[in-house]
């Protein structure tokens, strides 16, 4: 089958992690196993991608959040577990959302937080730089911020109290 590359594709982390727009076709999933990409986090929950026939070992994980909102805590950490066991594989992941911009910049922006000990605001600027237009709302700003926060107590206070909170923020709060 020949291969297409998907609308706003880029990659934000050479054989790691790529970002794109809806991949709309089969050739754009034949696009990604060409270049190494085994798993397909899609963001929308208003489409599916459909992969069928192309290989057994190509995954697309859901999680999916209304555009132009920000995705909660337990769906940052999610995708970047799946970003994480991905690599551990010698693979690697596209994540995507309609555009390839709101959703998907603002799980991109958490993952340099957490990988690279990025600011909330550097992360966000160096995504924007990467991927113009992406992190679209205040909302998914605040969110970036929240992770932020949420990710410094982790590293300052463990593991196990950061869980806490995680569980109660999300009791109290839409993040």
């Amino acid at each position: 089958m020949a291969a297409a590359i998907p609308d706003n594709f880029s990659w934000v982390e050479k054989e790691v992690l790529a970002a794109c727009a809806f991949p709309s076709s089969m050739e754009n999933v034949q696009y990604m196993i060409d270049h190494n990409i085994y798993t397909l986090v899609s963001l929308t929950a208003e489409k599916q991608v459909c992969s069928d026939g192309i290989t057994d070992e190509f995954q697309v994980i859901r999680i999916p959040f209304r555009d132009y909102t920000p995705p909660t805590l337990e769906q940052v950490e999610l995708f970047l577990e799946v970003v994480r066991e991905t690599k551990s594989k010698a693979r690697a992941t596209c994540v995507h959302c309609a555009h390839g911009l709101g959703r998907t910049g603002t799980m991109l922006s958490c993952y340099f937080v957490q990988t690279k000990g990025m600011t909330d605001m550097d992360a966000i600027a160096h995504v924007r730089r990467l991927r113009p237009g992406s992190v679209e709302t205040a909302e998914q700003e605040m969110l970036v911020s929240h992770f932020y926060s949420y990710w410094l107590q982790k590293q300052t206070q463990g593991e196990k109290s950061a869980s806490r909170a995680l569980v109660g923020e999300s009791e109290t709060s839409p993040y």
